[in-house]
């Protein structure tokens, strides 16, 4: 599993979390570089776990471009009724 987060201490409580469940887990915090280590090694990961609010925002988009069967779970630590967590940019995913 991938995971990316712009926020180091938020990604670790990620990494902890799923590494308790015995997920194997590499993690990012800069959306370019976890891209450019997807391109690289996209037959590594089924799933991505993504912050909806990254700063390259179509990060998911580009993912599943380039593996579109992977699965992706989107995340937030903002309000459920914020614009970016509409269903209908969930979509786009």
């Amino acid at each position: 599993m991938l995971a990316l987060e712009d926020q180091f201490d938020i990604v670790k409580i990620v990494e902890q979390y799923l590494q308790k469940l015995r997920f194997i887990i590499c993690t990012f915090t800069h959306p370019i570089v976890t891209l450019e280590h997807f391109k690289s090694n996209f037959l590594d990961y089924r799933m991505v776990v993504s912050d909806i609010r990254m700063p390259r925002a179509r990060f998911a988009k580009k993912v599943k471009g380039i593996k579109p069967e992977v699965k992706i779970i989107l995340m937030t630590v903002f309000a459920l009724n914020h614009p970016l967590t509409s269903l209908r940019w969930l979509m786009l995913v």
